[in-house]
């Protein structure tokens, strides 16, 4: 199956107006995919420029839409097509904060819609995935990098800080 060529435009829009897509409809995608726990879960202790940091290099993929607001006005929105882990991050940032955004057009076609935001997020995930029991070795390696100075970092000052955001045993680290 030849999927449309779409072009995409990174763009900076204000985080209220990035909504899950309507157009999951009652697919039950939500339901499985979104409400599925990862291992990381500490984030309210990241910095907000970090979180910003990883959105532009992870942006959430939107189409351009609209809704009527509570006076029956129009208006535009953005409506989540993929990286929908990064779409969760935003719940951590201040409320006013413009976030960057890859703008996809033209819209996905809708008989192709479902299959092709589940595509996406099999590649995120597998791509992401790491053997099984390579995941503490993997940060453990990164975190005692020589002459890294990890104790100056916000993130991960720690190994018992990088344990709980990474949802790691801290031991094995």
């Amino acid at each position: 199956a030849y999927m449309t060529e779409i072009n995409y435009k990174l763009r900076k829009v204000p985080k209220e107006k990035i909504l899950l897509s309507p157009r999951f409809g009652r697919s039950q995608f939500t339901e499985r995919f979104m409400a599925i726990s990862f291992r990381s879960g500490e984030f309210e202790v990241v910095p907000h420029q970090a979180i910003l940091d990883y959105l532009c290099r992870h942006p959430v993929v939107v189409e351009k839409g609209t809704v009527k607001d509570k006076d029956g006005k129009s208006e535009t929105v953005f409506f989540v097509t993929g990286n929908l882990r990064s779409q969760l991050l935003l719940d951590f940032l201040p409320k006013k904060m413009t976030v960057p955004v890859l703008m996809e057009y033209p819209p996905i076609p809708a008989e192709t819609f479902l299959r092709e935001v589940v595509e996406r997020e099999l590649l995120n995930l597998s791509v992401l995935a790491i053997k099984h029991g390579g995941y503490a070795a993997a940060l453990s390696s990164l975190f005692t990098l020589p002459n890294l100075e990890m104790r100056h970092s916000a993130l991960a000052p720690t190994k018992e800080r990088l344990s709980k955001l990474a949802g790691a045993n801290r031991r094995e680290l």
